[in-house]
């Protein structure tokens, strides 16, 4: 026997307007949050590496923003840049191998399409033993904040898969790296 769902007609003309409206309250009133800390004013140190990331307009969703999905791209596209720069400015310094444990993103605004690059800063925010962390911000071409995220590294034997500790030389490379934690509003 099929079951019968009752529409919800005002939620189907919501829904039908989606890609009019780019901020659509699909599920009643917005619940308030607590305010992000703007790293601008100082928290995050300003002379961290900072990539620029051209946004395509294939990143849209119906929403006409920056699917939620594609922030985790420009999250990893900028750390691999920014790792890239610190450990190999001429090929001299290798991380070893390491794997990606964890990944927390926050959606702090939408990102909408610009012509103009969106930014992000990327630092490290923990060091363990095996593991470490980086820190990112995502700003958009006219500088507003619109997403943190942090990213947790494991070190890898390449030979057998187990975590190993952080090799000095790394660990040092990462301490010239180190700023503040990812100021996440739930940590605030």
């Amino acid at each position: 026997m099929k079951s019968v769902r009752r529409v919800n007609k005002s939620r189907v003309a919501a829904l039908g307007n989606v890609a009019m409206d780019p901020s659509p309250d699909l599920r009643g009133p917005a619940t308030t949050l607590a305010p992000v800390k703007d790293t601008s004013s100082g928290s995050i140190p300003t002379d961290l590496d900072t990539v620029e990331l051209q946004l395509r307009w294939g990143d849209l969703d119906t929403n006409h923003h920056v699917n939620n999905v594609q922030f985790a791209r420009l999250f990893e596209e900028a750390r691999v840049r920014a790792v890239s720069r610190w450990f190999s400015p001429q090929g001299r310094r290798r991380t070893g191998a390491f794997h990606l444990a964890r990944q927390e993103i926050e959606f702090v605004a939408p990102l909408y399409y610009s012509p103009e690059p969106a930014t992000a800063k990327v630092w490290i925010s923990r060091i363990g033993t095996s593991s470490f962390e980086f820190g990112s911000e995502l700003r958009d071409g006219k500088g507003k904040l619109v997403g943190l995220c942090e990213t947790t590294g494991v070190m890898i034997d390449p030979e057998t898969g187990d975590s190993r500790p952080v090799p000095d030389a790394v660990r040092d490379l990462l301490e010239s790296k180190m700023a503040d934690p990812v100021p996440f509003r739930r940590r605030a």
